[in-house]
């Protein structure tokens, strides 16, 4: 089970980098639709929010479990 939160933390955590680096890159350039900047910021926080659920599941979980 340890193995598996860790996993799916990792991912979580690199797709909301990844869209922090999409967010700050279309920042940069004239904003043309409310949405290109709106939606990749949205998910940068949503993944960022489920790798830290994911992580603090790893701490709660009992050793014996993973």
């Amino acid at each position: 089970m340890k193995a598996y939160l860790v996993t799916t933390g990792t991912i979580w955590a690199l797709f909301g980098a990844t869209h922090v680096f999409v967010t700050f890159e279309h920042w940069r350039q004239p904003v043309h639709e409310t949405g290109s900047l709106f939606l990749p910021a949205l998910f940068a926080a949503a993944g960022a929010g489920l790798a830290v659920w994911a992580f603090q599941l790893v701490r709660r979980a009992s050793p014996a479990a993973g």
